[in-house]
């Protein structure tokens, strides 16, 4: 799985776009998280489920809870493991 930026819906929220520049690389850091994962998944011709940029604010627990997603968050990563699982 690619992961999604989970900091969008939380109280850490302003560090978002830094959560963005680790996962996806960018000015400063080429490559990023879920870049790794990709080459590893395609060396080993696997697939990968893409998360990252599904989620909003409105998919997350929130508050304090800077990881998790609620059930339309787990609704959305379990539609993108059927479609890496289709592929």
């Amino acid at each position: 799985m690619a992961y999604y930026n989970s900091l969008v819906g939380c109280q850490l929220a302003q560090f978002a776009p830094l959560g963005n520049l680790v996962l996806e690389g960018g000015p400063g850091l080429p490559v990023g998280l879920n870049d790794l994962i990709r080459s590893i998944a395609a060396g080993a011709d696997a697939s990968v489920a893409e998360t990252f940029g599904l989620l909003g604010p409105e998919d997350l627990v929130g508050g304090a809870d800077c990881l998790h997603a609620d059930d339309s968050g787990y609704r959305i990563i379990a539609d993108a493991f059927a479609e890496a699982i289709d592929d």
